[in-house]
């Protein structure tokens, strides 16, 4: 009985779901067909510019810093230049090709999914939206990431090699190279691409219907399920969308690992050169293949290891094979390699049954982990980098907005960094302010019981919440690392506002001498140098996010809105009418932010 009420649940969920899928998709089509030509013509004509104007500019930059820097012998930095005009030839052809596929896929897929979405946001008249809503948002989209480009392009590459050209090198020794090896690496980096790049491409390519077959059934399963994922209504259009959508996921990700395969191959000449040795570098060719079956296999979940061979291509590491050396081990991990399948009852929860297996070695010994994989509930309660970042800009503008009515940043301070004028007062608002507000918040989160961070808001970011992805690996263990220094040093209200002279003023707190918030120089040196290493670290965070082109372009944003914000009430003339007495009584109160009005003002 339950099985027939299970087929039959499946039937009317397909019935209602292909009439609305088919409409809404055909809709999004014509968008995408209308739209994607001005997109594609905007992001590729934008960008295409944007790396033939710059390209001479780029070309002095680099070979400046090759030739500066200190991180370089001067035999590197010989071979350094001899093959700099290679990958300095290949960037304008590489932005030319990835500016075609970025405003290709941008330009189709952008109102298509803003067509999906606009029936599952709970608004009236969902027609209206669903016809209207990704035409001129992709339009200025596409603006944004020409503008993006060219902001990474003009401001951040230039910062990275001015850093790779002062730095100094590790230990104080400066990278250098063995000539003698240079032949041996590029043989058999040589040899890489002719053999690694087909063999690993076939096995991709025969594997590649295998992920589609798959992918296809986890979608179908998911979706026929009386309790699966996309039976929910705001997954409905994620549904079609991805079973339509999955081949070219799969294509993808074949382009993807036949592109790839060419640095496997090239990375036998690095083996080469970090082994001392050419019979490892034509080990690690073939090695390299048996290791990508392996791991093909695991994610399609297929069987364990590979049938081809692996030899060992370092000298300090032990191959898995000979690391199971007793029956009891051999049976533990056959054991192991079992519970890492997914059973049937693990295929009926969606997405929160999959299995992950990952290997790590201790003692010796390879040791198989099993990690549970995120359930439904738990993903849609993840922090979205996107929440993270509009909340970093909504506090920054707060804080902006509380010191300049105190009269700590001015309106030509902050005019002098909107027309990129470099100034001690525009160094502070570029760097100080973000490292300002990320002060603020490692001490809420210092101050609390949270093992990770706590935004401003109240909601808290931890390991088990925060996004996982690449770009906060960088940041999340650092910054906890950073709030358990703060924690631990049992800073004192006075040390607290040294600490944020320091950080808003880039470690030269004279500079805000006329600021008046309570802080007091500590005597102990040990202290004041405590001070000085967090501040110096939360320094580096923030130049390290400043020169992403997402946060540039935001961040000006919230300093034109400063702008605007003080020209319209007049704030900094009324500061330059305030005695320096009546604003050192003030001033603690005010900066002392109360988060719900500073909420609701912003």
């Amino acid at each position: 009985m339950g099985s027939v009420q299970e087929f039959a649940h499946a039937l009317w969920s397909i019935g209602l779901f292909v009439p609305f899928f088919c409409s809404v998709f055909l809709i999004g089509l014509i968008k995408a067909i209308l739209t994607g030509p001005f997109a594609l013509a905007l992001v590729f004509v934008g960008n295409v510019a944007v790396a033939i104007v710059l390209w001479p500019a780029f070309v002095f930059w680099t070979y400046r810093s090759v030739i500066e820097t200190k991180k370089f012998a001067l035999s590197l930095k010989f071979l350094s230049l001899i093959c700099l005009p290679v990958p300095l030839v290949i960037w304008p052809v590489n932005i030319t090709l990835g500016s075609f596929l970025v405003g290709l896929g941008y330009g189709f897929f952008a109102p298509m999914i803003a067509t999906f979405e606009a029936v599952g946001v709970e608004r009236e008249n969902k027609l209206f939206y669903c016809i209207t809503d990704g035409v001129w948002g992709t339009l200025k989209g596409s603006c944004t990431i020409v503008r993006d480009f060219f902001d990474w392009c003009y401001h951040s590459y230039p910062a990275y090699m001015d850093d790779f050209r002062q730095e100094s090198p590790n230990n104080g020794k400066p990278y250098t190279i063995k000539f003698l090896q240079v032949p041996q690496c590029a043989v058999v980096g040589a040899l890489g691409l002719l053999v690694d790049v087909p063999i690993i491409s076939i096995i991709a390519a025969l594997k590649s219907p295998i992920m589609l077959l798959k992918g296809w059934k986890k979608l179908f399963d998911d979706f026929v399920a009386r309790d699966g994922a996309c039976t929910k209504a705001f997954c409905v259009p994620v549904t079609g969308i991805s079973i339509v959508l999955w081949p070219l996921v799969v294509i993808s990700g074949l382009v993807t690992i036949i592109l790839g395969s060419f640095l496997l191959g090239l990375f036998g000449g690095v083996v080469v050169y970090q082994e001392s040795s050419f019979l490892y570098g034509m080990a690690y060719i073939v090695a390299v293949i048996a290791e990508f079956d392996e791991y093909s296999n695991d994610i399609l979940y297929l069987r364990e290891g590979s049938c081809l061979p692996r030899p060992r291509y370092r000298k300090h590491i032990v191959k898995p094979e000979t690391s199971l050396t007793s029956s009891s081990e051999k049976q533990s991990l056959r054991q192991t390699s079992s519970l890492s399948k997914p059973s049937a009852t693990d295929q009926q929860l969606g997405s929160g049954s999959q299995i992950s297996r990952s290997t790590s070695h201790s003692g010796g010994k390879l040791i198989k982990q099993l990690t549970a994989s995120k359930s439904l509930r738990q993903t849609i309660q993840q922090v979205q980098m996107v929440q993270i970042w509009e909340h970093l800009f909504k506090t920054l503008q707060l804080h902006g907005k509380v010191l300049f009515e105190v009269g700590v940043i001015k309106t030509s301070d902050l005019e002098d960094y909107v027309h990129s004028t470099k100034s001690e007062k525009s160094t502070m608002v570029e760097l100080g302010l973000p490292a300002y507000t990320l002060l603020k918040n490692l001490m809420i989160s210092a101050k609390s019981d949270s093992p990770g961070l706590v935004l401003y808001n109240g909601q808290e970011l931890t390991s088990s919440n925060r996004p996982q992805d690449r770009l906060m690996d960088w940041f999340f263990d650092p910054l906890v690392v950073l709030k358990e220094q703060i924690r631990a040093a049992c800073l004192q209200p006075t040390d607290e506002h040294y600490l944020e002279k320091l950080v808003l003023a880039s470690g030269h707190p004279e500079q805000l001498d006329f600021w008046q918030n309570g802080s007091i120089e500590p005597e102990n040196n040990v202290k004041k140098g405590e001070l000085q290493a967090i501040a110096r670290r939360i320094q580096g965070i923030t130049t390290t996010a400043s020169r992403f082109p997402t946060f540039r372009r935001r961040f000006q944003q919230c300093v034109k809105s400063l702008i605007a914000s003080g020209q319209k009430q007049g704030i900094d003339q009324a500061n330059e009418g305030i005695s320096k007495t009546e604003r050192k009584k003030g001033e603690m109160s005010e900066v002392s932010i109360d988060i719900q009005s500073g909420d609701n003002a912003v």
